[in-house]
């Protein structure tokens, strides 16, 4: 949301671009939540987290959650 928020010019491009780069939805199980929330991690990133560098997925990998990315091309 700080995203969105700080956005100038807000345009459907900024708007868009933002989305496309931070928008992730990730199913996981309540293990794995758990995981997560005991490093503080559950809506924040890791200490020293870059955006322009590092992975959008760096909060499950600092805790080793694998993502695996669905293949929507139906092959």
């Amino acid at each position: 949301m700080e995203k969105l928020f700080s956005l100038s010019p807000v345009t459907n491009e900024s708007i868009m671009g933002v989305l496309s780069k931070f928008y992730i939805i990730c199913r996981i199980t309540k293990e794995q939540d758990k995981q997560l929330n005991a490093a503080g991690l559950r809506s924040k990133m890791p200490m020293g987290w870059n955006e322009d560098e590092d992975s959008v997925f760096a909060r499950y990998e600092a805790v080793g959650i694998s993502v695996v990315r669905p293949n929507f091309s139906g092959k």
